[in-house]
């Protein structure tokens, strides 16, 4: 009799003090079955982004070493090869961090500060890469640069700041999960929003001016091809751009703990991948758009391609 006493009393002990480990998904550790569902959900949601990214690589390698590798544009490089290659080699160390089993709390405390960081450049360099685009459109226009360097600005000193406030998902115990990824303080969920909004507000203010230059030449129909590339690219990056960050928004405000960021991972491998291919494609654009203008030069009489030449204004000189 004793013995079964001491067997319950001991049992209810156990229960006890698993209830007390299982709490609110508010930033404190999560059920077993809880824990263990929100590790698969991270884990598929980065492979899947991440197999979007490299079956993109492989699909435009061809266009990337015929306008990248063989251009003359240095300045192409210097802002493509980081966007296209630092963002995955950075990302599979996450991938490895979900799988892993040999991360210790403080190993991981410290690991998720690279793993913010990463997100960090992947989106500031493709926010650079627009940026080269508007000041392309508006070079003349001081006031809508100064405005677009405001916003970008402010996206970057929030994104720093808020990777101050970075923190490992917490774990149950009794799950025996030991997968490292980061998420934002969950008592600053509303402000941590804004790592998804500030971007979209970027990127929304981009579409509507390049809209903006792009539409009235089109509607004229006196567009080139790469006005016309401008458009339709500025459109399908924004679309998938858009649904990505407005999930993430409200994930981050909403979602549990262990699952405020996990969108995050897709956010950053999506956006990589869509402006690398827009920026293959606005080169292959202005290819041509040049092979065109050879052909339009071939094509005029000699003495006319002459005079013609002659009647341009001389705006070189100086660089000569």
């Amino acid at each position: 009799m004793n013995v079964a006493l001491n067997i319950v009393v001991k049992s209810a002990s156990r229960n006890a003090e698993l209830q007390r480990t299982v709490r609110d998904s508010e930033g404190h550790t999560p059920s077993v079955i809880d824990d263990i569902s929100q590790m698969y959900r991270t884990n598929y949601m980065g492979f899947a982004s991440f197999t979007i990214l490299i079956w993109d690589h492989i699909d435009t390698f061809t266009a990337e070493v015929e306008f990248i590798w063989n251009g003359s544009n240095r300045l192409s490089e210097s802002y493509i090869t980081p966007n296209r290659y630092l963002t995955p080699l950075g990302f599979i160390v996450n991938l490895f961090a979900y799988l892993s089993h040999v991360w210790t709390p403080d190993m991981c405390s410290r690991f998720i500060r690279f793993e913010g960081s990463m997100t960090m450049i992947g989106i500031s360099i493709v926010a650079l890469m627009m940026f080269l685009r508007i000041y392309a459109l508006y070079r003349s226009h001081k006031v809508i640069i100064f405005i677009v360097i405001v916003i970008l600005t402010a996206q970057i000193t929030m994104n720093a700041w808020l990777l101050t406030k970075g923190e490992a998902v917490v774990h149950n115990p009794a799950s025996h999960v030991q997968a490292c990824t980061m998420i934002f303080d969950p008592n600053i969920s509303v402000i941590a929003s804004s790592s998804a909004w500030l971007p979209l507000l970027y990127d929304t203010v981009v579409l509507l001016l390049t809209l903006n230059r792009t539409l009235p030449s089109i509607k004229n129909k006196n567009a080139s091809y790469v006005m016309i590339r401008l458009l339709e690219d500025g459109l399908l990056y924004y679309s998938a751009i858009f649904a990505t960050t407005l999930v993430l928004t409200i994930m981050i405000i909403a979602a549990p703990a262990g699952l405020k960021n996990i969108v995050a991972q897709l956010e950053l491998l999506l956006t990589v991948t869509m402006m690398s291919r827009i920026t293959l494609n606005l080169k292959k654009s202005v290819r041509r758009l040049d092979q065109d203008s050879q052909k339009l030069r071939i094509a005029i009489p000699r003495p006319l391609l002459i005079t013609v030449e002659t009647c341009k204004p001389r705006t070189q000189a100086k660089e000569m």
